[in-house]
């Protein structure tokens, strides 16, 4: 969920920090309950064999691979995400640091994202980018709303005179 907010020299995005609490709280409930149940459940069969080398060091050490996502969603959930399209000083900003000169945006991209799993239970998301003339792309905003992200790209392609293109 995104707010937007436009004056004449700017549109201002701000993704909501309450999607981002949820979030990090349930991936350190997934956190903490990976290492509670190895470290305070009685010791079963399950965990006899886990108790053995070559098992050990992956299981403690499996989780920390969420340790990038736990950062991002506590960042976020703590300082908000902004972005700046400020037309006055031709700049992008994420969080008031520099992204790239507006001139230098080509066009905003909605990228589809689909898995298709074997059970049938298909994922389609959806990752809106500005495409700058360098080839360089920054991540604006995700979701799986199709309507919502496609209204935010149209509004970012008409504050900033580009074209969505959809791939």
């Amino acid at each position: 969920m995104w707010r937007i907010s436009k004056t004449n020299e700017q549109l201002v995005i701000t993704e909501l920090r309450r999607w981002h609490l949820i979030g990090l709280a349930f991936l350190l409930v997934c956190f903490g309950g990976w290492y509670y149940q190895f470290l305070f459940l009685p010791y079963t069969h399950l965990s006899k064999q886990l108790y053995n080398w070559p098992m050990l060091p992956l299981f403690l050490l499996a989780p920390l691979l969420l340790l990038p996502a736990i950062l991002r969603e506590a960042r976020i959930a703590g300082a908000g995400q902004v972005f700046t399209f400020d037309r006055s000083t031709d700049r992008l900003l994420r969080n008031r640091t520099l992204l790239c000169a507006m001139s230098m945006i080509d066009f905003v991209e909605l990228r589809t994202i689909s898995v298709v799993y074997a059970d049938s239970n298909d994922y389609t998301g959806y990752e809106i980018s500005v495409i700058c003339r360098d080839d360089k792309k920054h991540k604006i905003a995700d979701g799986v709303d199709e309507g919502e992200l496609l209204h935010l790209a149209g509004e970012i392609a008409d504050y900033a005179g580009l074209k969505v293109v959809q791939k």
